[in-house]
């Protein structure tokens, strides 16, 4: 019994995968400890599951924010015309819309098991995302040097699948391309079909 309570004193969120002796004689206390190793158990899969969630949640808002950041230092840098200034508010206004359906999406998840959530997919054109990712973050770009090439194709890339997840996923990869990219060196976009 001392050994259970002192135990059960000791654990802490930072020690959930430790758990507490199962005495060995059958009774209400053996069965107790197994019910508290169970629970700690349960509790130690919610918070690394949390834990996971809150570091893709700041993975997934930390480029759209250095998009905008650098849209908006680029734009002040220098004295522009009108339209360069429209072009680059509309940029902001395009990636704050993301992130709006991006927070929207993260506190769907936050509230129901992400097993459960749907993901809608419809019929979308790779290269049109592709291409969008690639002039979004071409800003980006250009503030480490790196020149963004887009391999397309002219023929269109028809897959069956949910546009807003595809965008995330294709500006995950681009900007990890660019943070991992040299200085005056060169990204590449590119699209094949087979089959």
């Amino acid at each position: 019994m001392q050994e259970v309570t002192a135990a059960s004193l000791m654990l802490s969120i930072e020690n959930l995968s430790e758990r507490v002796p199962v005495p060995a004689t059958g009774d209400e206390m053996g069965r107790l400890a197994e019910v508290v190793n169970s629970m700690l158990a349960r509790l130690e899969s919610a918070v690394k599951t949390l834990s996971q969630f809150v570091a893709d949640a700041s993975h997934e808002l930390r480029t759209p924010l250095a998009v905008i950041r650098t849209t908006a230092e680029l734009a002040l840098r220098r004295g522009r015309s009108p339209e360069s200034y429209r072009e680059s508010l509309e940029d902001v206004v395009s990636e704050t819309q993301r992130m709006t359906q991006l927070v929207e999406d993260l506190l769907i998840l936050a509230r129901t098991d992400a097993q459960i959530v749907e993901m809608p997919r419809a019929p979308v054109d790779l290269r049109d995302i592709l291409q969008a990712v690639a002039a979004e973050m071409n800003s980006l770009a250009q503030t480490r040097q790196i020149h963004i090439q887009a391999a397309l194709g002219a023929a269109p890339a028809i897959i069956a699948g949910n546009r807003p997840a595809l965008h995330r996923l294709f500006v995950g990869l681009l900007d990890n391309a660019l943070k991992y990219s040299h200085p005056a060196g060169e990204v590449i976009v590119a699209l094949e079909r087979h089959d």
